[in-house]
């Protein structure tokens, strides 16, 4: 991700409310989660949350960015490992939940990352995972931020089975605001992290608050994100 837009995540981030909903989404999945590791953990306004939620005896952050682990830092106080999601340097076993939010799209190997996920879970494990998807609404947003590719529900499902993960919870997200955001996509020409007023952004969130309250309760059919639980068997 370019410099420019970790800079401009960070300073958004607590209040936007596309981070905002997301991240109110993964706490409600994450209580009494136990040794905790968030993969991708950013400029740290999901971790500090986390963190808070999670009544974690251990938690961790990676993150590949040097930028934005200098910011993570000033925020959060936990171990915090510069790595790449497909070289996890962790024991076998080691955590009960991991988290990894809108990361495996920025991989060349997403694969090698799942059979990492996999090897440091332990038994019965959780992992939380969110993705773009669908390639038809690959924009110039996505080449912003170096995405390799944005997913189908049947490819995500078919790659974490093929490494032994068992799906718990799978569902698109972003659910109401899909045809907003389709239209969006095609006429807007540049990113999705901009300031907005006030006003339309409460509007946003109240939304984007309807649509985790639906997926918790059923599968939406369409979205701009795919979620998904995991559990290791």
């Amino acid at each position: 991700m370019e410099t420019t837009e970790i800079e401009k995540m960070s300073e958004i981030e607590d209040t936007h409310w596309w981070f905002c909903g997301k991240r109110n989404l993964v706490k409600s999945c994450i209580k009494n989660s136990g040794a905790f590791l968030d993969i991708g953990c950013g400029t740290g306004a999901n971790i500090r949350e986390f963190i808070k939620h999670s009544n974690s005896s251990i938690s961790v952050g990676v993150e590949f960015s040097e930028d934005a682990i200098r910011i993570c830092k000033e925020r959060v106080k936990i171990p915090l490992v510069r790595c790449s999601a497909e070289h996890l340097p962790f024991k076998n076993s080691s955590f009960d939940t991991i988290t990894i939010l809108d990361v495996l799209e920025h991989l060349d190997n997403d694969m090698e990352s799942m059979k990492n996920i996999m090897r440091i879970l332990k038994p019965k494990g959780k992992l939380i995972i969110s993705v773009p998807a669908h390639m038809f609404l690959w924009d110039d947003h996505d080449i912003l931020l170096h995405h390799k590719r944005r997913y189908a529900m049947k490819e995500l499902e078919s790659k974490l089975k093929g490494v032994g993960f068992k799906i718990t919870k799978i569902s698109y997200w972003n659910f109401l605001l899909f045809p907003m955001a389709f239209i969006y996509k095609i006429l807007n020409k540049g990113t999705d992290t901009d300031k907005m007023n006030k006003l339309m952004n409460k509007i946003l969130y109240i939304a984007i608050s309807l649509d985790n309250f639906l997926i918790k309760k059923f599968y939406l059919p369409f979205g701009v994100s795919i979620f998904c639980i995991a559990e290791k068997m």
